[in-house]
């Protein structure tokens, strides 16, 4: 290769670099001039903040026909309900089974307390091993028919009337003095439960109201009565409930309470309600549907 090619080559190379230089120059370029345009993109924002904010606010009430104060009340309600939860979970506000029926049993006349408190043959436990019936203190609720809020009005009558008890599975136990003292075909208790009514024509009404006593004293209790058919469908999710104190009681205190809150701050916001101030809904429908028609 002569000088002379050295040298071109030389030139060439040089070139390149200087092309290269000159393509990373422009890059940096360009980036500086997109951070400058964000730089002052931001700057404009912080700079017009407030006015941003307050068409925010005012595109918010717009959209939700909801103003500050509307909104203050809904946190205020919020908030209310969450002290709620904390200061009143599940396992509060429950009587023992013994305080139960002392409560049912204030309400009943003395004359009837002798027939309506007695003991339910659903509540039987003892014996329950010798016939491997699955029962015990803290599963008979979610276990028996009988506890249940809805197809215990059905089954638990069947029960108080045939001396037995029905599980969740279907399957009837013969109860004697509160002891479980062998299986039995649920349509044979059934069948007794219809000769009793036959019998006497107070034997259905008074196990009924036996009934209504047991299920309105046990809600308040402990244990409380399960989630109904939840033990039908699913053992192990009518245990899981029971155990974290999801039951009628704790659900019917709930919804009692976070409705009365929810009353108390409908009551309190109406205190600074302005009729006026606000036209109803179909007039400024009416008017944002005609606003662009020329008179």
């Amino acid at each position: 290769m002569t000088d002379y090619d050295k040298i071109n080559s030389e030139l060439h190379s040089l070139d390149r670099e200087a092309q290269e230089l000159d393509a990373e120059v422009d890059a940096d370029l360009h980036n500086m001039k997109n951070i400058a345009d964000e730089a002052n993109r931001v700057a404009d924002v912080a700079h017009n903040a407030s006015e941003i904010l307050d068409d925010l606010d005012r595109e918010f009430e717009e959209k939700t026909s909801l103003d500050k104060l509307d909104v203050a009340f809904m946190f205020l309600a919020a908030a209310i309900q969450c002290v709620r939860w904390y200061f009143l979970p599940n396992n509060k506000g429950r009587l023992t089974s013994q305080e139960g029926d002392k409560l049912m049993g204030k309400i009943v006349p003395k004359k009837w307390q002798d027939i309506l408190l007695g003991s339910v043959p659903y509540d039987a436990i003892q014996g329950g091993a010798d016939v491997d019936a699955g029962l015990g203190g803290l599963n008979h609720r979610y276990r028996t028919l009988g506890h249940d809020p809805i197809a215990g009005w059905i089954f638990g009558p069947v029960n108080i009337l045939s001396d037995t008890l029905t599980k969740t599975d279907f399957t009837s136990y013969n109860v004697a003095d509160m002891v479980i003292t062998g299986q039995t075909a649920t349509t044979g208790a059934f069948s007794r439960a219809y000769e009793q009514t036959r019998a006497d024509k107070m034997n259905l009404p008074a196990a009924i109201a036996r009934q209504a006593l047991h299920l309105g004293s046990d809600v308040f209790t402990e244990l409380s009565l399960p989630i109904p058919f939840v033990g039908m469908l699913s053992d192990s999710a009518a245990k899981w409930l029971t155990q974290n104190r999801i039951d009628m009681w704790s659900i019917t205190r709930s919804v009692t309470l976070a409705g009365l809150v929810n009353t108390f701050i409908a009551w309190t916001h109406r205190l600074f309600y302005d009729p006026a101030s606000t036209p109803p809904k179909s007039t400024r429908l009416r008017r944002e549907r005609f606003s662009d028609t020329p008179t």
